[in-house]
């Protein structure tokens, strides 16, 4: 593997900003996927009266939240463990990096940051602010799944 022990790491502006990129993709990806599943739901029932009552007061909090999650999932897992890095991330020419500064993330590591960023957003972004208050620019997915993110 390349080593990257030369790289500077990122601060917090460019990773928020990566991140933000990635929510507006994410949530692209599941309007169509909500819209897709209600108008094939609505092709299916076909009343709208029974399709408003069943499909709209009762399942769109249920199928917004599994698919936003799903969605999320699989974005994050699929591209890190195969690029190192998301579409956010590859557009301000970040890598992700081991702790001893290779290339090539496991997917026990690629689960682990998973894990650390889904404890940043259930803390209001606590573990992402962690960035600001140390030298080597680490979040709380960057602590717990021992990685760096650096620029290309």
């Amino acid at each position: 593997m390349d080593k990257k022990k030369g790289s500077k790491k990122v601060g917090f502006l460019v990773r928020f900003l990566a991140f933000i990129i990635d929510v507006f993709i994410v949530g692209f990806i599941n309007m169509f996927l909500f819209f897709l599943v209600m108008i094939i739901s609505y092709l299916i029932i076909r009343d709208f009266e029974l399709y408003k009552m069943i499909f709209i007061k009762n399942l769109i909090p249920i199928i917004l939240g599994t698919l936003f999650i799903s969605t999320w999932t699989i974005y994050y897992i699929c591209l890190l463990k195969r690029f190192g890095v998301t579409i956010g991330g590859s557009v301000f020419r970040l890598q992700i990096i081991n702790q001893d500064f290779t290339l090539g993330l496991s997917y026990r590591t690629v689960v682990l940051r998973y894990l650390g960023f889904l404890l940043t957003v259930i803390s209001c972004g606590i573990g992402g602010l962690l960035i600001l208050f140390n030298k080597e620019k680490k979040s709380l997915q960057d602590y717990i799944a021992k990685t760096y993110v650096v620029f290309r």
